[in-house]
């Protein structure tokens, strides 16, 4: 299996490359990458899911142009945890985002789900200069002392009757500008919006948010 430092061409038929990147705490982020010449996408999965739920919009993303980086978490598939421990996701991002800089030159559009939402934000406010753009479908808030720091553009969908509904709201108050945020009808959280009727709706606005991000930022 090749690893982080491997080269990343395509295998035939645009096959994803399975990759085990570094974390600096320790562990080892499994993770699966299309190369592209647009900003890359960094694909973070909820709790009930894993990097395969995301193999349809990867190559929807993929197909737009982007290069494409589907991660699992620690304790998901082949991904392990460092000393930090389980919870510690945001240092999966960090490594996946710190990988993409290195192999394409180009800040991640980090998009995560409910629990691969909020490691995602938590790791653009440790490391911001990783990331052009984030992306939050529900995700999990987290502390609005760091949500106030954020300052790349950020989108952020949600439905208006899913149960995080009212956090989310607060949550969105309480991030900096510039930010896009959109809230669909019913009840569908996180990865199950993009798998519902919303989907093209909400395929259209996420690549469209992709497309304003200058080249190689």
């Amino acid at each position: 299996m090749p690893t982080a430092t491997d080269p990343t061409s395509p295998a035939p038929h645009e096959e994803w490359v399975a990759l085990h990147i570094p974390t600096h705490d320790g562990g080892q982020v499994q993770a699966f990458w299309l190369p592209g010449a647009q900003a890359p996408f960094l694909l973070a999965h909820g709790r009930a899911f894993d990097a395969d739920s995301f193999q349809e919009f990867g190559r929807v993303a993929h197909e737009a142009g982007h290069g494409v980086l589907r991660i699992n978490f620690r304790g998901y598939r082949g991904s392990t945890a460092g000393s930090r421990g389980p919870d510690a996701r945001d240092e999966d991002v960090l490594a996946a985002g710190s990988w993409l800089r290195q192999h394409t030159g180009q800040s991640a559009i980090a998009l995560g789900a409910s629990m691969g939402g909020g490691a995602v934000f938590r790791a653009a406010s440790r490391e911001r200069d990783l990331f052009a753009r984030l992306v939050g479908w529900s995700p999990v808030p987290i502390p609005a002392e760091l949500a106030a720091t954020l300052t790349m553009p950020k989108l952020v969908v949600w439905s208006a009757e899913e149960a995080m509904a009212p956090a989310l709201q607060t949550y969105a108050e309480q991030l900096a500008e510039p930010k896009t945020l959109h809230v669909f009808p019913g009840s569908a959280h996180a990865q199950n919006l993009w798998g519902g009727p919303h989907q093209s709706v909400l395929t259209e606005l996420v690549l469209a948010f992709a497309r304003s991000t200058p080249s190689g930022r």
